[in-house]
């Protein structure tokens, strides 16, 4: 079990208000030549990034890396599914192995503050 939903130890972690952690999160874990696309896609069509969103609110509230793990094993899933030409062929969409990286962070502060 981790002190804090995952949301709180990363908007501390990185000195994010709450209301900054979605959009944080979305540029944080694209990859670097998805950035500036995505970023103006994510102010005009953000519906083409919906699992992505989905999956960062599904995870903000997770106080367990357990439940982190199942969360991102069925985002996976639904990335497999869903193949259009900006997720699929361009590879605009959040990477796991981020979202991993800026969870574990996030964690790793809050764990020693604990």
């Amino acid at each position: 079990m981790w002190p804090h939903t995952l949301k709180v130890m990363i908007c501390k972690y990185y000195g994010l208000q709450p209301e900054a952690y979605e959009g944080f999160v979305f540029r944080r874990t694209l990859e670097w030549y998805a950035r500036p696309f995505a970023s103006w896609l994510y102010n005009h069509r953000r519906a083409l990034f919906r699992e992505d969103l989905d999956f960062i609110r599904e995870i903000s509230t997770l106080t367990d890396a357990e439940f982190f793990r199942s969360e991102l094993n069925r985002f996976y899933g639904r990335n497999v599914r869903e193949k259009g030409w900006i997720r699929g062929t361009f590879g605009i969409r959040i990477s796991a192995k981020k979202m991993i990286r800026v969870k574990n962070k996030a964690v790793a502060a809050a764990l020693k503050c604990v």
